[in-house]
C-alpha cells in the first residue's frame, strides 16, 4: 500500500527537474498515484502532471520499474513484473 505521506507534492514543477535520480523517484510516485486512480498510466497522463516528453522518454522506463518495485515491496511478493524481452 502506498502511503500519501510517502509521496512528493503533486504541485511540484516537474519540467524543471534535471537530476535523473529525482526525476525517476518523482515520476515513480506519479505512476503509483495515477495507477491507483485510473488503473493504467500512459505518457499523456504524465504530461498532464507537467512532465516533458523528453523526460518521459528518457526516464519513464526506470520510473515504471521503480514504481513496480516499490509496490511489490509494500504489498508483498504475490505479483512479479513480467520479464522484458531482450
Amino acid at each position: 500500500m502506498v502511503h500519501v505521506t510517502d509521496l512528493r507534492s503533486p504541485y511540484l514543477n516537474r519540467a524543471v527537474l534535471t537530476s535523473a535520480r529525482e526525476i525517476v523517484a518523482t515520476m515513480a510516485d506519479d505512476f503509483l498515484l495515477i495507477h491507483t486512480r485510473l488503473g493504467c498510466v500512459d505518457s499523456d497522463d504524465l504530461q498532464l502532471l507537467g512532465w516533458r516528453r523528453a523526460q518521459i522518454n528518457l526516464h519513464g522506463r526506470d520510473a515504471r520499474e521503480a514504481a513496480i518495485a516499490r509496490s511489490i515491496k509494500q504489498s508483498g511478493p504475490a505479483w512479479k513484473p513480467r520479464a522484458s524481452a531482450a
